[in-house]
């Protein structure tokens, strides 16, 4: 996996990365809607309908949301998960308030471009257990959470968008490597 800079990115363009990463067709492919800037009701993007993720042989196939929540000064372990936790509690929060009108999702991705911990009790866990707590409040069938690790790997999955954000993305020492070759 390389590592890539997704803090250089706006909160606009990191939406749009992760939309062209769920554009893919090993994700949700053309079918899918986005929502452009200002209030989107709790969502990025979303499909209903069968799509091939998280693999083909367990595809999901219903109304799923895509949420994402960009974080410009990661602060660490600690402070990014507690505020990743907070961002997620709000979202879901608006889910299961039936004033909000927002219409609950059958399968739920909640992205982030921070890395949250992956150790046994982590950053992750508490997450996954946040969303397990709201599966049955909202109807949930299944759910994904992206951080940087997953991002960066889907990244290095998908030449087309990684290239399209290349120069968003890429350290700065790269490109000095290939000033210098020049």
């Amino acid at each position: 996996m390389r590592d890539y800079d997704l803090t250089s990115l706006s909160t606009d363009l990191f939406e749009k990365l992760v939309e062209e990463l769920c554009a893919s067709p090993d994700v949700m492919g053309p079918g899918i809607v986005f929502f452009g800037d200002g209030p989107g009701a709790g969502r990025e993007a979303s499909y209903d309908g069968l799509i091939p993720y998280p693999s083909p042989d367990r595809a999901w196939n219903g109304y799923i949301v895509v949420q994402t929540k960009f974080r410009q000064q990661p602060l660490g372990p600690t402070e990014d998960c507690a505020w990743a936790l907070g961002q997620l509690k709000g979202e879901l929060e608006a889910f299961a308030d039936k004033s909000t009108g927002r219409g609950s999702p059958q399968y739920y991705i909640f992205v982030t471009n921070t890395l949250l911990s992956p150790i046994e009790h982590g950053c992750l866990d508490s997450l996954h257990n946040l969303l397990a707590a709201y599966r049955k409040r909202l109807g949930l069938r299944n759910y994904a959470i992206w951080d940087y690790a997953t991002l960066c790997t889907m990244l290095d999955a998908n030449d087309d968008v990684r290239r399209r954000y290349a120069a968003f993305i890429t350290p700065a020492s790269v490109f000095a490597i290939f000033i210098q070759r020049d």
